[in-house]
């Protein structure tokens, strides 16, 4: 469910791929993860324009950076996205990719304040079910040694919202934390 795939224009959803996908896997019985919500990494090295979200955002987005305006309305269009497309399908998606790659980058969470809270509570009351997954990768890799103490620190920002899970991915190992 690619923000940019579903929603090309402003407050124009197009939910034909996402319906056909769910549909699909609901009548094979096979369990669907909602993948992914948001990336926070940019879309190229250091442009500071969201990765995976739709063109409309990331022009508004950087030149608003840009400028130094004020964001506020941007992150509503954020979290109207979240809980518009978690609402959707809510029951039929066991989890959600909320945050891809927060280790390699940290774009919503340096430009919105209480960004990951605000976005899991969202996810929350849009569906109270779901699990909340996360997913980064080379957390073992000789360049990423100081990434390895942030699991426990993810943990702990699930932790008070109840079941959670957390996803980390490496060259040779993977793991899958649920708190």
């Amino acid at each position: 469910m690619k923000w940019y795939h579903v929603e090309k224009n402003k407050g124009i959803y197009d939910w034909t791929r996402g319906d056909a996908i769910s549909d699909l896997f609901e009548n094979w019985k096979i369990p669907l993860s909602g993948n992914t919500i948001l990336w926070e990494v940019d879309q190229c090295k250091d442009c500071k324009r969201p990765n995976a979200a739709p063109e409309w955002f990331g022009n508004e987005f950087s030149s608003q950076l840009a400028a130094g305006e004020d964001m506020s309305e941007l992150k509503e269009a954020v979290l109207e996205w979240v809980d518009t497309v978690v609402s959707r399908y809510a029951g039929r998606n066991q989890n959600w990719k909320v945050f891809n790659e927060p280790l390699h980058g940290d774009l919503y969470r340096a430009n919105f304040d209480n960004m990951w809270e605000d976005v899991i509570s969202t996810i929350r009351m849009a569906d109270p079910q779901a699990t909340i997954t996360i997913n980064d990768h080379d957390l073992v890799s000789s360049n990423q040694g100081s990434m390895v103490g942030k699991i426990a620190l993810f943990a702990v920002i699930f932790m008070p919202t109840g079941k959670a899970a957390v996803h980390f991915k490496g060259k040779n190992v993977s793991m899958f934390i649920i708190v």
